[in-house]
């Protein structure tokens, strides 16, 4: 089967880290004992070859994300709306990695790009996903610099990098952060 476009508007996404460090996420994942594994892998791949999908891209109007931290000394919750853009590639007889690129909002003032590239049926295998905001609030950022600096933000403004690469099961991440004119509650 092939699909040269899909077109999803008003996409809605909830992501939750819970007061014990779970994610909502991981509930989507059904743990398998290995004897169970190596069977489901020689199941994938018979199917994948006798029964082809290839879809050349999904585009994303308007979609949006709420993002809850519950595993802080205050909860943090964040906003992304207004994202816009598109994941391209994927095939179930190719490991190319799909490309994703979405732009948007993020709560007020803010602003996100996600690049990337992953394999959808292979998650762990390769894997590179790049998170850029920029003109974030950083009081909204006070209950991670509280747990991890010990301070709280009274105001200012601040930009933040993330990437993460996995290859063959192994994470690599990059936090940068850049601070403009930051102060402390008096």
């Amino acid at each position: 089967m092939a699909i040269s476009e899909v077109i999803v508007d008003a996409l809605y996404s909830r992501v939750l880290i819970n007061e014990n460090g779970e994610t909502n996420l991981a509930l989507l994942m059904k743990e398998q004992p290995e004897s169970e594994t190596s069977q489901t892998d020689t199941t994938a791949s018979e199917t994948s070859s006798s029964y082809n999908v290839s879809l050349g891209r999904v585009k994303i109007n308007n979609a949006s994300s709420r993002f809850t931290d519950q595993n802080l000394p205050i909860v943090f919750d964040a906003h992304m709306q207004a994202l816009n853009g598109e994941i391209s590639g994927f095939s179930t007889s190719s490991k190319q990695p799909v490309d994703i690129a979405l732009e948007g909002q993020v709560d007020e003032y803010g602003m996100v790009e996600i690049d990337g590239a992953m394999n959808p049926m292979n998650v762990t295998a390769q894997t590179t996903i790049k998170l850029a905001f920029s003109n974030l609030d950083l009081p909204a950022m006070s209950p991670y610099t509280i747990k991890f600096a010990g301070r709280e933000i009274a105001e200012g403004k601040g930009d933040i990098d993330l990437t993460y690469e996995i290859v063959e099961s192994e994470l690599t991440a990059s936090n940068n952060l850049s601070l403009i004119h930051i102060s402390e509650p008096t």
